[in-house]
């Protein structure tokens, strides 16, 4: 919980209005002629700022013993243990990660929204042939029935990774919820949902979250 605390507090000062998430990206691509139209029409607009997420919110390693600066705080108040993990890109956003309309924003900057396709992930349990009808469709590719496919389960899901084992769509439920106090997880999804709003208004299409 700790660690999920201390990157909610780096989030809010990286990402609000003026912070380094905003000054950061106009930095590195301010100059660029299409970044600077769409910064500037942003700002009239009245839009979020674009902002380089991995880049200007987490950062590259402090020291040997701070991976991150969000972990600085935590470094010293627990002097006796060491955060030494793996995956330090998948582990220093435990809630970036889930912001997915600060990457997205880019690209829907960039590129015509009718170009753009948001696959919610919860639509192949529960509505699976017809999204993936869906997205066959928006991709230009033949008519396909796709009931035998999703029927069939999920692949390179939980323990069975890669292709080759299936897993039954009861199997992998996707349900198991991570032990965090529930103050922790209110504020989380507080934090998180004017964020799914942003997404849903921009793709034009909602998501079960």
């Amino acid at each position: 919980e700790d660690m999920v605390r201390v990157e909610l507090k780096a989030l809010r000062k990286c990402l609000a209005p003026g912070g380094v998430g905003e000054m950061g990206a106009k930095r590195q691509y301010g100059k660029k002629d299409w970044a600077k139209d769409e910064f500037q029409r942003r700002k009239e607009d009245g839009l979020p700022p674009l902002v380089s997420l991995d880049e200007s919110c987490y950062g590259d390693r402090v020291s040997s013993k701070v991976p991150r600066r969000q972990w600085t705080g935590l470094v010293d108040r627990y002097p006796d243990k060491q955060i030494n993990v793996k995956n330090l890109h998948l582990v220093q956003s435990l809630v970036g990660r889930s912001l997915y309309t600060v990457p997205l924003e880019w690209w829907y900057a960039l590129y015509p929204k009718d170009e753009l396709y948001l696959f919610c992930n919860e639509d192949l349990r529960y509505r699976g042939s017809e999204s993936m009808s869906d997205l066959s469709g928006f991709l230009g590719l033949p008519s396909y029935n796709f009931t035998d496919v999703v029927n069939a389960g999920m692949y390179n899901v939980g323990s069975n990774t890669g292709y080759d084992t299936v897993t039954n769509w009861n199997d992998g439920s996707g349900k198991d919820e991570i032990p965090i106090s529930d103050e922790l997880r209110e504020e989380y999804l507080a934090f998180v949902k004017p964020f799914n709003e942003r997404l849903f208004e921009m793709a034009g299409k909602r998501c079960d979250w």
